[in-house]
This record gives structure tokens, sequence and C-alpha cells, in this order.
């Protein structure tokens, strides 16, 4: 059991597979080691070209890689990431005064940053909310993808063009009215209330 978390945190952590990219045999085999006892399924690679190889065949929902390395550094590592329209949650290790590196990866689009030596709880913390955020990102995929294939209007909606392009705000609406069902029934029956309605001019006095 992880210390600390709760079922369904633990659940997530132990679907997730976490890659890390480190030169350094010592602070990779630590890294690694440190992350499993997490929950978290880790791979590892020495550098950003074995760490592209990795990503390619084991598919991980996190990378966290270092900066500086031979052949492929981080952030060349980031780029061919994005190249490869890949969706893993990229958090980098800098070194003490590589801030401006780690700042040009978040505008690459790495998840965060966390400076060397590895603070665990940052780390940890780092992990559990890229591991949630993926899970929602996946839950809203499955939504989006049933309402695409079934569509709110069932056998109604036919695959013609124009069909399509009106299923679509339609769809959202009702994801909408779905997650907001409450205050949107509310808002409906508000006004249809005639003490409430009468009660709200009195004497010219909006309530």
């Amino acid at each position: 059991m992880i210390q600390g978390m709760c079922p369904q945190t633990r659940l997530m952590a132990n679907q997730e597979k976490v890659l890390i990219v480190e030169d350094e045999l010592h602070a990779l085999t630590g890294l690694a080691e440190l992350v499993s006892g997490w929950g978290y399924r880790t791979d590892t690679a020495r550098d950003g070209v074995e760490a592209l190889e990795r990503v390619q065949a084991w598919q991980p929902g996190i990378v966290v890689t270092d900066l500086k390395m031979p052949r492929m550094d981080g952030l060349e590592l980031l780029e061919r990431l994005n190249e490869l329209k890949q969706d893993q949650a990229v958090v980098v290790l800098t070194a003490q005064g590589s801030i401006e590196l780690a700042v040009e990866a978040m505008k690459m689009g790495a998840y965060d940053f966390i400076q060397k030596p590895v603070d665990p709880t940052r780390l940890r913390t780092i992990l559990l909310n890229a591991t949630r955020q993926r899970e929602t990102e996946r839950e809203l995929e499955v939504t989006r993808r049933k309402l695409r294939d079934t569509g709110v209007l069932g056998s109604l909606v036919g695959s013609s063009k124009k069909m399509q392009e009106l299923q679509t705000p339609i769809n959202y609406s009702c994801f909408l009215f779905h997650h907001h069902r409450e205050r949107v029934l509310a808002l409906l029956w508000w006004p249809s209330c005639s003490s409430c309605a009468a009660s709200s001019d009195l004497g010219g006095a909006k309530v």
C-alpha cells in the first residue's frame, strides 16, 4: 500500500506508466526506485534517443527527463515528442542555475519542472497531478467519442455533413446540461413560480 494515497489515487498510479530519462546511472536508478515505490510502472532511458524509442514502444503516460544529456537533450526530446503528436505529460529535471532552460521547456509544452537535487515530495505531487489530469482527459475523450459515435438524437441523427455539423453544438449543449442540470432546472423553475415572481417585485424593489 502506498502511504498517503486514497484508493482511487493508488489505482490511477498503478495504471500509469512513467519513463525516467537520466544519463547519470546513480540518479536514474534512484529515481526509478523512488517512483516505483509510489506504485507507478516505471521504465528508464539513458538519453533522449533511447527515450524516444521507449516512448514509441512502451507508450508511457508521463516522461520525467533531465535536460542536459548526450546525443539528444531534454529540449530536443520534448520537441520530437511534439512532432510525433505524443500526449505524454513531460516533467523536466533541471540543475540549479538552469531555470532559463526549464522556462523554455514549459513554453514548448512541458507539464512542469523540478530542480535538482530532486525533492521527493514535490516530485510526488507533480506526478499525482499529472496522473489526475490525464485520467480526466481520458474520461472526456471517452465522453466525446460516445457522443460522436452514437449522437444525442440516436438513430434520428444522419451521417450527412450538414447533420454532423448540427450534431456538434447539440452534443456540447447536452454535455453541459448533464453536468450542470441542477442549476439549469433551478433557473427554469424560478420564473414559473408565481409566489417568487410576485415577491421579486414588491413595491418596485428588486430581490
